[in-house]
Protein backbone atom coordinates (compact mmCIF):
# COMPACT_ATOMS: atom_id res chain seq x y z
CA UNK A 1 0.00 0.00 0.00
CA UNK A 2 2.87 2.61 0.80
CA UNK A 3 4.74 1.75 -2.66
CA UNK A 4 1.02 3.10 -4.28
CA UNK A 5 0.69 5.89 -2.07
CA UNK A 6 4.00 7.35 -2.95
CA UNK A 7 4.49 6.76 -6.61
CA UNK A 8 1.02 6.92 -7.43
CA UNK A 9 1.54 9.40 -10.44
CA UNK A 10 3.00 9.83 -14.18
CA UNK A 11 6.17 11.81 -12.46
CA UNK A 12 6.87 9.88 -8.97
CA UNK A 13 8.15 11.79 -5.87
CA UNK A 14 12.26 12.57 -5.85
CA UNK A 15 14.04 9.38 -4.66
CA UNK A 16 15.32 9.78 -1.51
CA UNK A 17 18.77 8.82 -2.99
CA UNK A 18 18.82 12.07 -4.66
CA UNK A 19 19.56 13.86 -1.34
CA UNK A 20 23.58 13.24 -1.53
CA UNK A 21 25.55 15.76 -1.70
CA UNK A 22 25.86 17.27 -5.74
CA UNK A 23 22.07 17.26 -5.67
CA UNK A 24 18.87 17.71 -4.29
CA UNK A 25 18.99 20.36 -1.12
CA UNK A 26 17.13 18.64 1.85
CA UNK A 27 13.88 20.63 2.53
CA UNK A 28 11.54 20.44 5.30
CA UNK A 29 8.10 22.10 6.13
CA UNK A 30 8.01 25.49 7.75
CA UNK A 31 11.65 26.06 6.54
CA UNK A 32 12.40 29.96 6.16
CA UNK A 33 14.59 30.92 3.37
CA UNK A 34 16.16 34.18 2.05
CA UNK A 35 16.50 35.89 5.75
CA UNK A 36 13.25 34.62 6.62
CA UNK A 37 11.34 35.85 3.75
CA UNK A 38 9.71 32.12 2.35
CA UNK A 39 8.33 29.75 4.43
CA UNK A 40 7.60 26.46 2.78
CA UNK A 41 3.93 25.34 3.54
CA UNK A 42 3.92 22.44 1.18
CA UNK A 43 5.59 20.40 -1.81
CA UNK A 44 3.63 20.99 -5.75
CA UNK A 45 6.07 18.92 -7.63
CA UNK A 46 9.51 17.83 -8.67
CA UNK A 47 11.59 17.40 -11.98
CA UNK A 48 14.36 15.69 -12.87
CA UNK A 49 16.71 18.24 -11.37
CA UNK A 50 14.63 20.43 -9.12
CA UNK A 51 12.22 20.50 -6.84
CA UNK A 52 9.60 23.00 -6.24
CA UNK A 53 7.22 24.15 -3.39
CA UNK A 54 5.05 26.56 -2.40
CA UNK A 55 6.14 28.75 0.41
CA UNK A 56 4.15 32.22 1.69
CA UNK A 57 6.04 35.50 1.10
CA UNK A 58 6.24 37.63 4.14
CA UNK A 59 7.25 40.58 2.21
CA UNK A 60 4.38 40.77 -0.39
CA UNK A 61 1.89 38.89 1.51
CA UNK A 62 1.15 35.80 -0.64
CA UNK A 63 1.54 31.99 -1.85
CA UNK A 64 4.65 31.46 -4.35
CA UNK A 65 6.17 28.80 -6.01
CA UNK A 66 10.11 28.17 -5.10
CA UNK A 67 12.24 25.72 -7.91
CA UNK A 68 15.03 24.35 -6.04
CA UNK A 69 17.63 23.33 -8.70
CA UNK A 70 20.25 20.59 -7.83
CA UNK A 71 23.89 22.01 -6.90
CA UNK A 72 25.81 23.67 -9.10
CA UNK A 73 28.51 21.78 -10.26
CA UNK A 74 31.81 22.48 -12.18
CA UNK A 75 30.94 22.25 -15.98
CA UNK A 76 34.04 20.56 -18.63
CA UNK A 77 34.58 23.10 -21.58
CA UNK A 78 32.54 21.14 -24.12
CA UNK A 79 29.69 20.83 -22.12
CA UNK A 80 26.35 22.92 -22.75
CA UNK A 81 26.55 25.79 -20.47
CA UNK A 82 23.30 26.50 -18.85
CA UNK A 83 22.27 29.78 -18.19
CA UNK A 84 18.66 29.52 -16.81
CA UNK A 85 19.04 32.70 -14.73
CA UNK A 86 20.11 34.77 -17.54
CA UNK A 87 17.80 33.43 -20.01
CA UNK A 88 14.68 34.71 -17.56
CA UNK A 89 16.09 37.66 -17.21
CA UNK A 90 16.46 38.07 -20.79
CA UNK A 91 12.55 37.05 -21.37
CA UNK A 92 11.45 39.48 -18.74
CA UNK A 93 12.98 42.59 -20.33
CA UNK A 94 10.51 43.96 -22.10
CA UNK A 95 8.15 41.81 -23.34
CA UNK A 96 5.03 44.51 -23.55
CA UNK A 97 5.07 44.67 -27.59
CA UNK A 98 4.92 40.47 -28.13
CA UNK A 99 1.04 38.81 -27.17
CA UNK A 100 2.98 35.50 -26.32
CA UNK A 101 5.09 37.00 -23.50
CA UNK A 102 2.20 36.21 -20.84
CA UNK A 103 2.75 32.28 -22.13
CA UNK A 104 5.95 32.84 -20.27
CA UNK A 105 6.50 31.56 -16.73
CA UNK A 106 7.62 34.79 -14.76
CA UNK A 107 10.26 34.74 -12.66
CA UNK A 108 9.29 37.01 -9.48
CA UNK A 109 12.98 36.55 -7.93
CA UNK A 110 16.11 34.46 -7.84
CA UNK A 111 18.94 33.71 -5.56
CA UNK A 112 21.56 31.47 -4.37
CA UNK A 113 22.17 29.58 -1.60
CA UNK A 114 24.52 27.13 0.21
CA UNK A 115 23.31 23.98 1.33
CA UNK A 116 24.62 20.70 2.80
CA UNK A 117 24.78 19.41 -0.66
CA UNK A 118 26.42 21.88 -2.83
CA UNK A 119 25.02 25.81 -3.78
CA UNK A 120 21.93 25.52 -4.99
CA UNK A 121 19.94 28.34 -7.15
CA UNK A 122 16.35 28.91 -6.22
CA UNK A 123 13.65 30.65 -8.64
CA UNK A 124 10.46 32.37 -7.50
CA UNK A 125 7.72 32.28 -9.09
CA UNK A 126 3.66 32.22 -9.63
CA UNK A 127 2.47 29.47 -8.28
CA UNK A 128 0.67 26.68 -10.64
CA UNK A 129 -1.02 23.82 -10.59
CA UNK A 130 -0.05 20.15 -12.40
CA UNK A 131 1.63 19.84 -15.87
CA UNK A 132 -0.24 18.80 -19.02
CA UNK A 133 1.12 15.47 -18.85
CA UNK A 134 -0.46 14.94 -15.05
CA UNK A 135 -3.85 16.77 -16.47
CA UNK A 136 -4.01 13.65 -19.07
CA UNK A 137 -2.57 11.12 -17.11
CA UNK A 138 -5.07 11.55 -14.34
CA UNK A 139 -8.11 11.97 -16.76
CA UNK A 140 -8.27 8.24 -17.60
CA UNK A 141 -9.88 6.63 -19.45
CA UNK A 142 -9.71 9.06 -22.13
CA UNK A 143 -6.50 10.69 -21.77
CA UNK A 144 -7.74 14.07 -23.93
CA UNK A 145 -8.41 17.72 -23.39
CA UNK A 146 -11.73 18.59 -24.91
CA UNK A 147 -11.10 19.92 -28.75
CA UNK A 148 -11.76 24.15 -27.80
CA UNK A 149 -9.28 23.61 -25.13
CA UNK A 150 -6.28 21.64 -26.35
CA UNK A 151 -6.48 24.77 -29.42
CA UNK A 152 -6.39 27.39 -26.83
CA UNK A 153 -3.46 25.72 -25.12
CA UNK A 154 -1.69 25.06 -28.89
CA UNK A 155 -2.60 28.66 -29.82
CA UNK A 156 -0.49 29.93 -26.81
CA UNK A 157 2.07 27.56 -26.94
CA UNK A 158 2.95 28.54 -30.88
CA UNK A 159 2.75 32.47 -29.17
CA UNK A 160 5.01 31.77 -26.64
CA UNK A 161 7.58 29.62 -28.51
CA UNK A 162 7.22 32.49 -31.13
CA UNK A 163 8.15 35.04 -28.55
CA UNK A 164 10.96 33.32 -27.23
CA UNK A 165 12.06 32.96 -31.16
CA UNK A 166 11.86 36.94 -31.54
CA UNK A 167 14.03 37.27 -28.38
CA UNK A 168 16.93 34.45 -29.62
CA UNK A 169 16.09 31.92 -27.23
CA UNK A 170 15.74 27.73 -27.89
CA UNK A 171 13.63 26.21 -25.23
CA UNK A 172 15.37 22.90 -25.44
CA UNK A 173 13.29 20.85 -23.41
CA UNK A 174 9.78 21.53 -24.64
CA UNK A 175 7.22 18.94 -23.89
CA UNK A 176 4.26 18.18 -21.87
CA UNK A 177 5.76 17.76 -18.69
CA UNK A 178 7.29 21.77 -19.08
CA UNK A 179 4.07 23.14 -19.63
CA UNK A 180 2.10 24.43 -16.69
CA UNK A 181 -1.63 25.47 -15.79
CA UNK A 182 -1.62 28.93 -14.24
CA UNK A 183 -4.03 29.25 -11.43
CA UNK A 184 -6.34 32.51 -10.63
CA UNK A 185 -4.59 34.33 -7.73
CA UNK A 186 -7.68 33.60 -5.90
CA UNK A 187 -7.25 29.77 -5.64
CA UNK A 188 -3.81 30.13 -4.36
CA UNK A 189 -1.76 32.78 -3.99
CA UNK A 190 -4.29 34.87 -1.80
CA UNK A 191 -5.39 31.91 0.60
CA UNK A 192 -4.56 31.66 3.91
CA UNK A 193 -1.97 28.77 5.25
CA UNK A 194 -5.34 27.45 7.00
CA UNK A 195 -7.75 27.63 4.29
CA UNK A 196 -5.47 25.56 2.09
CA UNK A 197 -4.80 22.76 4.59
CA UNK A 198 -8.77 22.29 5.07
CA UNK A 199 -8.96 22.28 0.83
CA UNK A 200 -6.07 20.84 -0.64
CA UNK A 201 -5.68 18.37 2.77
CA UNK A 202 -2.40 18.53 5.03
CA UNK A 203 1.17 18.18 3.29
CA UNK A 204 1.96 14.16 3.24
CA UNK A 205 5.00 13.22 4.42
CA UNK A 206 7.15 9.93 4.27
CA UNK A 207 9.86 9.20 6.59
CA UNK A 208 12.96 8.38 4.48
CA UNK A 209 13.31 5.20 6.01
CA UNK A 210 9.92 3.70 4.79
CA UNK A 211 10.88 5.32 1.59
CA UNK A 212 13.71 2.96 1.39
CA UNK A 213 12.41 -0.06 2.08
CA UNK A 214 9.21 -0.15 -0.01
CA UNK A 215 11.63 1.38 -3.17
CA UNK A 216 13.14 -0.86 -5.80
CA UNK A 217 16.32 0.00 -5.18
CA UNK A 218 18.65 -0.91 -2.04
CA UNK A 219 21.07 2.46 -2.32
CA UNK A 220 21.86 3.83 1.50
CA UNK A 221 19.95 7.03 2.71
CA UNK A 222 22.32 9.82 2.23
CA UNK A 223 23.71 11.57 5.55
CA UNK A 224 22.34 15.01 4.21
CA UNK A 225 18.51 13.32 3.22
CA UNK A 226 15.78 14.96 5.04
CA UNK A 227 14.40 12.98 7.43
CA UNK A 228 10.51 12.63 5.88
CA UNK A 229 9.97 13.48 1.87
CA UNK A 230 6.60 15.19 0.84
CA UNK A 231 3.98 13.87 -1.51
CA UNK A 232 3.06 16.59 -4.09
CA UNK A 233 -0.05 18.88 -3.95
CA UNK A 234 -3.37 17.14 -5.69
CA UNK A 235 -5.77 19.11 -7.47
CA UNK A 236 -8.65 17.24 -8.55
CA UNK A 237 -10.52 20.01 -11.10
CA UNK A 238 -7.58 20.14 -13.11
CA UNK A 239 -8.04 16.77 -15.10
CA UNK A 240 -7.77 16.94 -18.53
CA UNK A 241 -11.42 16.11 -19.36
CA UNK A 242 -13.20 18.59 -16.50
CA UNK A 243 -10.56 21.47 -17.70
CA UNK A 244 -12.87 24.41 -18.78
CA UNK A 245 -11.96 26.32 -21.67
CA UNK A 246 -11.68 29.46 -19.21
CA UNK A 247 -9.41 27.74 -17.07
CA UNK A 248 -6.79 26.82 -20.32
CA UNK A 249 -3.99 28.87 -19.11
CA UNK A 250 -0.42 27.96 -20.03
CA UNK A 251 3.21 28.52 -18.98
CA UNK A 252 5.90 27.59 -20.24
CA UNK A 253 8.26 26.69 -17.60
CA UNK A 254 12.23 25.40 -17.15
CA UNK A 255 15.00 26.43 -19.00
CA UNK A 256 17.81 24.61 -17.28
CA UNK A 257 17.96 23.42 -21.19
CA UNK A 258 17.81 26.59 -23.14
CA UNK A 259 20.43 28.62 -24.72
CA UNK A 260 20.56 31.68 -27.54
CA UNK A 261 22.12 30.64 -31.15
CA UNK A 262 23.28 34.01 -31.10
CA UNK A 263 25.81 32.75 -28.69
CA UNK A 264 27.09 29.62 -28.89
CA UNK A 265 26.40 26.24 -31.09
CA UNK A 266 24.71 23.05 -29.91
CA UNK A 267 24.21 19.21 -31.14
CA UNK A 268 22.52 17.13 -28.51
CA UNK A 269 19.24 17.59 -26.95
CA UNK A 270 17.96 16.14 -23.46
CA UNK A 271 14.21 16.45 -24.91
CA UNK A 272 12.86 12.74 -24.97
CA UNK A 273 13.78 11.55 -28.63
CA UNK A 274 9.99 11.38 -30.06
CA UNK A 275 9.58 15.34 -29.31
CA UNK A 276 13.13 16.49 -31.00
CA UNK A 277 13.54 18.36 -33.93
CA UNK A 278 14.96 16.05 -36.70
CA UNK A 279 18.82 17.86 -36.31
CA UNK A 280 19.03 16.92 -33.17
CA UNK A 281 18.83 13.37 -34.18
CA UNK A 282 21.82 13.31 -36.61
CA UNK A 283 24.00 15.76 -34.69
CA UNK A 284 23.26 18.46 -36.88
CA UNK A 285 24.01 22.12 -35.66
CA UNK A 286 20.34 23.10 -34.08
CA UNK A 287 18.73 26.43 -34.86
CA UNK A 288 16.36 28.35 -33.32
CA UNK A 289 13.49 27.54 -36.02
CA UNK A 290 12.12 24.31 -35.27
CA UNK A 291 8.88 23.73 -34.42
CA UNK A 292 8.82 19.83 -34.00
CA UNK A 293 8.71 19.73 -30.09
CA UNK A 294 5.86 22.38 -30.62
CA UNK A 295 3.66 20.15 -33.11
CA UNK A 296 4.22 17.05 -30.73
CA UNK A 297 2.71 18.86 -27.91
CA UNK A 298 0.14 20.26 -29.79
CA UNK A 299 -0.94 16.46 -31.45
CA UNK A 300 -0.86 14.87 -28.45
CA UNK A 301 -3.20 17.03 -26.40
CA UNK A 302 -6.28 15.70 -27.97
CA UNK A 303 -5.08 11.97 -29.43
CA UNK A 304 -3.98 9.05 -27.06
CA UNK A 305 -1.24 8.24 -29.24
CA UNK A 306 2.25 10.49 -29.28
CA UNK A 307 3.15 12.13 -32.51
CA UNK A 308 6.21 10.14 -32.77
CA UNK A 309 4.95 7.44 -30.41
CA UNK A 310 8.06 5.16 -30.94
CA UNK A 311 10.35 4.70 -28.70
CA UNK A 312 13.64 3.70 -30.27
CA UNK A 313 16.05 5.54 -32.24
CA UNK A 314 15.84 3.32 -35.52
CA UNK A 315 12.45 3.66 -36.00
CA UNK A 316 12.30 7.23 -35.06
CA UNK A 317 14.58 7.54 -37.84
CA UNK A 318 12.63 5.42 -40.19
CA UNK A 319 9.43 6.95 -38.99
CA UNK A 320 10.72 10.50 -40.53
CA UNK A 321 12.33 9.53 -43.24
CA UNK A 322 9.52 7.74 -45.01
CA UNK A 323 7.43 11.31 -43.36
CA UNK A 324 9.64 13.32 -45.83
CA UNK A 325 10.02 11.04 -48.70
CA UNK A 326 13.44 9.52 -50.36
CA UNK A 327 14.97 13.09 -50.56
CA UNK A 328 15.75 14.60 -47.43
CA UNK A 329 19.00 16.59 -46.03
CA UNK A 330 21.88 14.84 -47.11
CA UNK A 331 23.00 14.40 -43.59
CA UNK A 332 20.04 12.28 -42.92
CA UNK A 333 21.08 9.55 -44.95
CA UNK A 334 23.70 8.13 -43.47
CA UNK A 335 22.44 7.85 -39.50
CA UNK A 336 19.44 6.03 -41.56
CA UNK A 337 21.14 3.78 -43.39
CA UNK A 338 23.47 2.76 -40.45
CA UNK A 339 20.76 1.57 -37.59
CA UNK A 340 18.56 0.53 -40.07
CA UNK A 341 14.71 -0.50 -39.50
CA UNK A 342 13.04 -3.25 -40.46
CA UNK A 343 8.89 -3.06 -40.82
CA UNK A 344 6.87 -5.99 -42.37
CA UNK A 345 10.15 -7.14 -43.17
CA UNK A 346 11.04 -4.03 -45.40
CA UNK A 347 13.57 -2.04 -44.45
CA UNK A 348 12.36 1.88 -44.54
CA UNK A 349 14.74 4.11 -46.61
Amino acid sequence: MMQILLYNDDEPDERYWFYQEGFLHPVQLGDQLSDGRYTIINKLGNGSFSTVWLAHDEVLSRKVAIKIACAEAQRESDEFPSNEHGILQRLRGNPASHPGAEVIHPCLDTFTMQGPNGRHRWFVSDPTCINLSQSKFRSEPNWLFRLSVARALVAQLIRGVAYMHSQGVVHGDLHSGNLLLALPDEELSKRSVRDLYTSFGLPQQYPVDICKKVSDFDEPIPENAPPYLVGKMYFNDKHAHKLRLYDAKLRISDFGESWRPAEHDRYELNIPEQSRAPEALVAEKLRNAYWVSCRCVGFGLHYRRALCALQRLPNLFSWVRRGLGRNGPCSWQAPTDMVGSFEGGHRLR
